[in-house]
C-alpha cells in the first residue's frame, strides 16, 4: 500500500482529543446577578495564553439586540461580514427606520472568568461595568486585584429594573488569596455562548421587515464595499477559540493591565465622540422638524 492511502491514525487521534476537549457551556455556567444592596462577590481571574505569550483578563465581541426575537453576535467579533451591521448602515439615516437602526446598533459586551462559590463561571457585562472594573486596575492602591496570592474579591451590586437597572462595583480593600478550582472548565475561550450564521441572521430580518431585500437593494452602496473589501484595516476584537494553557498565572509584566487601561481610555473617546454626533443628528433632524 502506497504511503498516500495509508490511514493516518495520529490525525484521528488529535481529533478525537479536540471533541473531548470541547466545553460545552450552559446557563449554570454564567454568574447571575441578583439585585440587592448584599451585592454579588466573586473573584476575576486571568490566564497565561503560552501561543499568544500574553496574559489575558478578559474577551470582547458586539452584540446586536432583538434580531428575530433572539440576539447575535456581530460576525464582526469573528472576522466576518456581519449582515446586521450591513442592513443599520443602509437604514440609519432613513428617519422612517432611524429608532430601529439604534436599536440595532452593536453594544460591547465583556466576558471574564471568575470564581464565586468555589466555582469557576462566566461573568458578562456590558461597558459600564467593564470601566468600573478596569478602573481598579488603573488605581495604584489596588493594582492586580485578580492576582491570586495578593488580589482582591470585588462585589459587584446591581439596583432596579429594566432600562432603569444600574451596577455599582466595589472591590474589597482587604487582600485575598484565593484557589482555583480543581481542574476548571476552559469556560474563558468558550465564553462566545451562541454564534448564529449570516444565513439565519438573514433569514430573521426577512421575517421582521418584509421589505428587507428591497431595502438592502436600494440602499447598497458599491463604492463602500468595495473600499471595505480593499485591504482596509478591520479593528474589531476577534476571539479565538484556543483553550486556556495556564490560569491564574501572573503576567510577567503586567502587560494585560496596561492593555485594559488604553482600551478603557480609548473606549471613552469614542464614547464621547458618538454622544457628539448623536447631539448633532437632534439638532439636524430638530431642524428638519421645524421647516
Amino acid at each position: 500500500m502506497s504511503k498516500d492511502n495509508e490511514l493516518d491514525i495520529g490525525a484521528i487521534i488529535r481529533k478525537h482529543q479536540e471533541r473531548k476537549d470541547r466545553v460545552s457551556v450552559g446557563r449554570e455556567d454564567f454568574v447571575k446577578l441578583e439585585t440587592g444592596p448584599a451585592g454579588n462577590i466573586m473573584r476575576l481571574v486571568t490566564f497565561h495564553n503560552a501561543k499568544s505569550g500574553k496574559t489575558e483578563l478578559y474577551r470582547e465581541y458586539s452584540q446586536h439586540f432583538d434580531i428575530g426575537g433572539k440576539g447575535a453576535v456581530c460576525l464582526k467579533t469573528f472576522g466576518e461580514a456581519c449582515p446586521v451591521c450591513e442592513f443599520v448602515n443602509v437604514i440609519k439615516d432613513d428617519a422612517e427606520y432611524r429608532k430601529v437602526a439604534n436599536k440595532m446598533f452593536p453594544r460591547k459586551r465583556y466576558i471574564f472568568n471568575v470564581i464565586q462559590g468555589g466555582k469557576l463561571l462566566i461573568l458578562e457585562v456590558g461597558t459600564s461595568v467593564w470601566e468600573q472594573i478596569i478602573s481598579y486596575f488603573a488605581d495604584e492602591n489596588y493594582g492586580n486585584i485578580s492576582d491570586l496570592k495578593t488580589g482582591r474579591d470585588i462585589k459587584i451590586i446591581k439596583s432596579g429594573t429594566g432600562l432603569s437597572t444600574e451596577y455599582d462595583v466595589k472591590v474589597n480593600p482587604n487582600v485575598k488569596p484565593v484557589k482555583l478550582p480543581s481542574e476548571p472548565k476552559n469556560l474563558y475561550a468558550a465564553g462566545i455562548v451562541y454564534k448564529r450564521s449570516a444565513e439565519d441572521i438573514i433569514e430573521a430580518l426577512q421575517s421582521t421587515f418584509t421589505n428587507y431585500n428591497e431595502l438592502v437593494n436600494a440602499g447598497y452602496d458599491e463604492d463602500s464595499a468595495e473600499s471595505t473589501s480593499s485591504g482596509q484595516e478591520d479593528t474589531t476584537t476577534k476571539l479565538s477559540s484556543e483553550p486556556a494553557d495556564e490560569w491564574g498565572s501572573p503576567a510577567p509584566e503586567e502587560d494585560f493591565i496596561d492593555e485594559a487601561i488604553r482600551k478603557k481610555e480609548e473606549t471613552s473617546q469614542e464614547r464621547q465622540v458618538t454622544r457628539g454626533a448623536l447631539h448633532l443628528q437632534a439638532i439636524h433632524q430638530t431642524q428638519q422638524e421645524l421647516q
